[in-house]
C-alpha cells in the first residue's frame, strides 16, 4: 500500500466526530493530498484515510495503538509522518530501510507537537473578550507542556487584549513560540484600543522581562491575516532581546509591524508577508530602536503598499532585502547589506550607493556622501 505526503496540511473538522464512526468532514482539503492512504492526527489519535471524496474522509480509526476517542467540532485535523509510515514505506522498498532502525515518535518541522487552540475556546463566534481569554489559557498551556506550537483555527477571531510571551528554557533560554493558523483564512481581528498584540521578553512597563542569558528565543507566526481598526493604535510585536519571525502573514490598518525596543538580536526573518497601514499612520513595518543592534536579518518577498514604510535597520550588518517590492528604508550604521532583484520606493543608506544593476531597482533613493559602499547589489 503505496502512502500519499505533503507538506503544512492543516485544517478543522467541520463536525464533532464520535467513537468508532468512519467518515469525517473537514473544513478545507487544501494541501492534502487527492488520493489515499495517508495519516492524520487529531488531538492524540493517529487515523488512515483510506478513501477521499472532496471534504468528506474516510478514515481507520485508532492505527499505531493510539485509541478511538471523539473528537469535538473545530478539532484541528494535521497530515503527519509516523513510524508506521515510516515502516510501511520501508516494506514497500524491500528492506533498505529496516524497522527497527525507525524511531518511535517522528516528528517534522512543520509537525511539531502542538497546542490546540479551539480545545480551549478560541473560536470565530466569541467576543474579543472571551477570545483573549481562551487564547491566554492556550499559550498558558504551552508554555507549561513546553510545547511552543499553538495552531489556530480558521474564522475570525476577535482579540481585545495582548499577551506577554515571556517563557524562557531552563538551560538555554531557547524557547520559541510559534503561533499558526490555516492561511489567510485565519483572521485575527484586533480591538482598535489594544496598543500591542504581542510583547516578547518585555514587560507592559518596556522592561526586560528576564537578565540578558535567559531569554525567549523567537516568536514565529505564520500562516494568518492580521487586522486593525483604521485609525487605531495597535502594533503587532514589541521585543527586547529577542527575534521574530513571520511567514506567510497578510497585515493590514496595523499603527506598527515589529518594533525592537532595546538589546541585540540576529536574524529577524520576514517571508512572504504583505502588509498596509493606517494612511493617517505611514508608519514602519520593522523597526529597531536607536541603540540596538543585530546581524542576518532577512526580508524575502514581502510587499509593502503606500503608505506604508518598509524597515528601519540600525547596526544591521549582513541584512538581506530580497525580491521585495514598496516602502520606505533605512539602513543605517550597517555593513555587508544586500539587495536582490528588488523595487523600493525610497530607500535612504548611511553609505553612498553604486549605481542599481543587475535588475535592480530603486526610486527615490538618496544617501550621504562615503568613501566606500556596504551595499551589494545582486541577481
Amino acid at each position: 500500500m503505496a502512502e500519499h505526503f505533503a507538506n503544512q496540511a492543516l485544517t478543522t473538522l467541520t463536525a464533532g466526530l464520535s467513537e468508532g464512526a468512519t467518515t469525517l468532514t473537514v473544513a478545507s482539503v487544501e494541501r492534502f493530498p487527492t488520493e489515499p492512504n495517508f495519516r492524520i492526527l487529531i488531538d492524540s489519535e493517529l487515523m488512515l484515510v483510506t478513501a477521499v471524496e472532496g471534504a468528506p474522509f474516510t478514515v481507520e480509526r485508532g492505527i499505531e495503538e493510539t485509541g478511538d476517542i471523539p473528537h469535538a467540532s473545530g478539532s484541528a485535523v494535521t497530515q503527519v509522518l509516523t513510524a508506521g509510515a515510516l515502516a510501511n514505506k520501508a516494506d514497500l522498498e524491500e528492506g533498505t530501510l529496516r524497522a527497527s532502525q525507525i524511531p518511535s515518535s517522528v516528528v517534522l518541522d512543520n509537525q511539531l507537537p502542538a497546542i490546540y487552540a479551539s480545545r480551549y475556546g478560541v473560536s470565530a463566534a466569541n467576543s474579543g473578550e472571551e477570545n483573549s481569554e481562551a487564547l491566554a489559557e492556550a499559550i498558558a498551556a504551552a508554555e507549561e507542556q513546553s510545547i511552543g506550537r499553538i495552531l489556530l483555527p480558521s474564522g475570525v477571531i476577535a482579540l481585545k487584549s495582548g499577551f506577554l510571551l515571556n517563557k524562557t528554557d531552563d538551560e538555554d533560554g531557547n524557547f520559541q513560540y510559534i503561533i499558526q493558523g490555516e492561511g489567510e483564512s485565519t483572521v485575527l481581528d484586533l480591538d482598535g484600543e489594544l496598543d500591542w498584540l504581542f510583547r516578547l521578553n518585555c514587560t507592559e512597563a518596556d522592561e526586560p522581562a528576564h537578565e540578558i542569558g535567559n531569554l525567549v528565543g523567537r516568536l514565529q507566526l505564520r500562516d494568518l491575516m492580521i487586522q486593525g481598526v483604521e485609525e487605531g493604535e495597535t502594533g503587532l510585536v514589541r521585543t527586547i532581546t529577542a527575534s521574530v519571525q513571520m511567514v506567510n502573514v497578510r497585515g493590514s490598518n496595523l499603527n506598527r509591524g515589529v518594533y525592537q525596543i532595546s538589546g541585540y538580536a540576529d536574524h529577524h526573518t520576514f517571508e512572504r508577508v504583505r502588509w498596509s497601514a493606517d494612511p493617517e499612520k505611514q508608519s514602519w513595518f520593522f523597526e529597531t530602536a536607536s541603540g540596538c543592534a543585530g546581524d542576518g536579518h532577512m526580508f524575502k518577498a514581502c510587499s509593502f503598499f503606500s503608505p506604508c514604510k518598509g524597515a528601519k535597520l540600525h547596526a544591521a550588518n549582513g541584512a538581506v532585502v530580497d525580491a521585495c517590492v514598496g516602502g520606505t528604508w533605512e539602513v543605517l550604521n550597517s555593513t555587508g547589506v544586500e539587495l536582490r532583484g528588488h523595487h523600493l520606493d525610497n530607500a535612504l543608506f548611511e553609505y553612498e550607493l553604486p549605481a542599481p544593476c543587475c535588475g535592480s531597482r530603486t526610486r527615490g533613493s538618496r544617501s550621504a556622501a562615503a568613501s566606500s559602499s556596504s551595499v551589494k547589489y545582486s541577481r
